[in-house]
């Protein structure tokens, strides 16, 4: 049994976004009694998501900076971000330099971020009715962070390129072998062992 050298992935220049200005739209997703700040970018339509413990100033503000942060690591420059009239987002108007917070008025929703949230919340029903096997509460957000995976690996109308949102952002090609192979929830067997034999 010979060992495989893992190679490097080449960066594909021709898979490189031109445009590396974002406006984000951004809300509070709630689902199995767990919180989620999910963020939508435009134009790059990448979606991101960070696990809350509530809706607290400081909660919100390190989701939202953490995924900021993810985002300038690439280059990107996110600009504004659109909210909804949350209490606790009025807080952070001047928390980020550089970016604007743009709160909305009473009784505005931002619909870009709230059609992914129901198809986030569709893709982990849909698994989670399929498991052959009793979820537990501590893998929900792993569970989440599936359905997003899987959003942002498909191809969107609203992108013009014919490229998916995770290949714009890291600026390499998908490996669906590697990413698809397995599902959520699929049985695998492990052995812990030191020996070097065909059984690990």
């Amino acid at each position: 049994m010979t060992k495989k050298k893992v190679g490097r992935m080449q960066v594909d220049l021709g898979l490189c976004s031109t445009d590396k200005t974002l406006r984000l739209y951004t809300d509070v997703m709630h689902i199995e009694g767990n919180m989620f700040l999910i963020t939508v970018t435009d134009p790059l339509n990448l979606t991101l998501q960070f696990k809350i413990e509530n809706e607290s100033r400081m909660s919100l503000g390190i989701a939202l900076q953490f995924q900021i942060a993810v985002l300038q690591s690439r280059a990107f420059e996110p600009r504004i971000v659109y909210t909804d009239p949350h209490s606790t987002f009025r807080s952070m108007t001047w928390e980020f330099p550089g970016v604007e917070i743009d709160v909305g008025g009473i009784g505005d929703y931002v619909e870009k971020v709230d059609v992914k949230i129901r198809r986030i919340k569709e893709t982990f029903r849909n698994v989670l009715a399929g498991l052959l096997w009793s979820m537990p509460k501590q893998l929900v957000g792993d569970l989440v962070a599936y359905a997003v995976s899987r959003l942002n690996i498909r191809l969107t109308a609203a992108l013009s390129e014919k490229i998916c949102p995770k290949v714009l952002f890291t600026e390499n090609p998908v490996n669906y072998r590697k990413e698809l192979q397995l599902a959520f929830g699929d049985y695998i067997e492990a052995y812990e062992s030191t020996m070097n034999t065909m059984m690990q």
